[in-house]
């Protein structure tokens, strides 16, 4: 049987362990793992109409995600009635669809209105759930604890300190109740916004982990780029609490500026969350709304959207072949293989050429037949065939900022005016990791943006470092830009082992150097620094830098 192969005769040593150590598993075959399934986010409990129901199987989409609130299922201190939600539970039965209802929210008869935090509230919250679970269970077979409480929007009271310090009690207190009505319900936790693995660390030390048959979260993100990192910190953070439990993505999606970005963002996250362990992923949302333009499958009027099309292509096409599985061995290179066989690839990545060997097929993002491929680039390609071998090669050796980040040969630091560096490394909050240092917030390198900041009135640089890992030619170009412009800006500085070789400053438009020839010795430093230019308030840009070696 063929396989994706990878064409690394000029990788080092050095940099093959490098990357294997972020990235252990690329190349690896999740073959324990369930097949990877889509739903959608619904707000049916929010007064939407339930014609919007008929657009699931239009798309293959099996369930959905929605909500029974506690006030409302429990109007009066013990008496529960679901009747409210009963019209879109019992369209989901007749359609057979299942649901994950989402329980989260206050009680003003419990602990005074704030979110469940004494033995009372907890209880008075559990048997909530377990009336809501026992009352459709051919429907309702999986909930979800909480909704995004590590953002506060949607915690009152005492939680807000420390959401992760009551989770724990919560949990237990509500699994007791389910299981002992519906053992076979599965409780998943905790919504959480981001790969949020500061947040979870608290929720796992709370307890939480041994009462949540699964753990799920939200990775919103303006790129998909780099979350496949996040999910494996996320999985050996669980494995430091006792073991891992499945993974569920119960929102994910963007904001885009246009529709037609929709399609390669979808393709490429499930591409990225399937073959990190992620067992599935709920899309939001099914339709358009106000508030949130850009993100549905459908227009509020149910017309088809670029998503739609494309989230229907990896239902129909892909994922019914078998999850995705990470065939590159290098974050320059994004190859996946849906299922074995060769019979289905996903690539993107720095500029390379791709090597197809069999009788194949190209397709888009949203599955339309495109001309052969023969280069990759930051668009997604589709391949399918049957036993079909696929590589990426190169003739010299490419090292990209936004795609090799957090692996070497890039390194990462920051530096006083006065040449004194502080080492960064990766960092756990509230939201997605970032590399920086914990006493240098809010300085931040991620894969796509860096923020620098000002000290006691001093200027501290946030700097990418690339160690050369042989002698020779290499050719670089760099970008330096902001979504948003700046009067102020941000400064640019290029240096060689200490040696200056440019500066710039991005305010309004971007700053580019290069392509710029330089011959490097096997451990030359070349720093890309940002730093504030004259005041903080614009001093972060986004960054696309491209090293071509020897």
């Amino acid at each position: 049987m063929k396989k994706a192969v990878q064409d690394r005769k000029w990788v080092t040593g050095a940099a093959l362990a490098a990357t294997l150590a972020v990235a252990p598993h690329l190349g690896r075959a999740e073959t324990a793992l369930p097949m990877f399934e889509l739903r959608v986010q619904t707000h049916f409990s929010q007064g939407w109409n339930l014609n919007a129901m008929e657009l699931l199987p239009q798309v293959g989409a099996r369930g959905f995600r929605d909500g029974m609130y506690w006030q409302k299922v429990e109007r009066q201190p013990g008496t529960y009635d679901i009747s409210e939600f009963s019209p879109y539970l019992e369209a989901a039965r007749a359609a057979g669809l299942d649901i994950l209802v989402v329980v989260a929210g206050v009680h003003p008869a419990y602990d005074g209105g704030e979110t469940p935090y004494s033995d009372a509230g907890r209880q008075a919250y559990a048997k909530y759930v377990a009336a809501v679970v026992d009352a459709y269970p051919d429907v309702i077979q999986r909930i979800e604890l909480g909704n995004e409480y590590n953002t506060n929007g949607f915690l009152v009271g005492r939680w807000e300190d420390d959401p992760g310090r009551y989770f724990g009690p919560l949990a237990q207190a509500v699994s007791q109740a389910v299981k002992a009505v519906q053992p076979d319900t599965q409780i998943w936790c905790t919504g959480a916004h981001s790969v949020a693995t500061g947040y979870l660390r608290r929720v796992f030390e709370s307890g939480a982990l041994e009462h949540c048959d699964a753990i799920s979260f939200h990775p919103y993100r303006d790129a998909p780029q780099n979350v496949d990192k996040e999910i494996l910190r996320l999985r050996a953070l669980m494995r430091e609490f006792g073991g891992e439990k499945p993974l569920q993505v119960t929102e994910f999606g963007d904001w885009f500026k246009d529709v037609d970005d929709a399609p390669d963002f979808l393709v490429k996250m499930v591409s990225l969350m399937g073959s990190s362990g992620v067992s599935g992923a709920y899309w939001y949302a099914l339709r358009e709304q106000e508030w949130w333009p850009n993100m549905g499958l459908f227009t509020e009027t149910y017309e088809e959207q670029p998503a739609a099309v494309a989230f229907r292509f990896l239902q129909t096409e892909l994922l019914p072949l078998g999850r995705p599985i990470a065939r590159g061995l290098r974050g320059e290179d994004h190859l996946y293989e849906f299922g074995e066989g060769g019979r289905a690839f996903v690539a993107w990545g720095a500029a390379g050429d791709l090597q197809v060997d069999g009788a194949a097929s190209y397709f888009d993002s949203s599955g339309n037949p495109i001309d052969p491929v023969m280069r990759l680039s930051d668009q997604a390609v589709v391949i399918r065939g049957e036993g079909l071998s696929v590589s990426i090669t190169r003739d010299r050796p490419v090292y990209s900022s936004y795609y090799g980040y957090g692996a070497a040969p890039w390194s990462y630091l920051a530096m006083r005016e006065d040449g004194k560096t502080t080492p960064f490394d990766v960092q756990d909050w509230n939201w997605n990791p970032f590399i920086g240092h914990p006493n240098l917030k809010p300085m931040s390198i991620t894969f796509n943006k860096i923020a620098s900041a000002i000290f006691n009135g001093r200027k501290v640089y946030a700097i990418e470092r690339f160690i050369a890992p042989e002698s020779g030619q290499y050719v670089i170009e760099g970008q330096w830009f902001r979504g948003k412009p700046h009067e102020d800006g941000a400064d640019i500085r290029i240096s060689r082992n200490g040696t200056v070789l440019s500066t710039g400053v991005v305010t309004d438009a971007p700053f580019t150097w290069g392509p710029e020839t330089l011959v490097l010795q096997a451990g030359d430093e070349l720093d890309f620094a940002v730093g504030p230019n004259q005041k903080d308030g614009g001093n972060w840009v986004e960054r696309r830098i491209t090293i071509t070696g020897p």
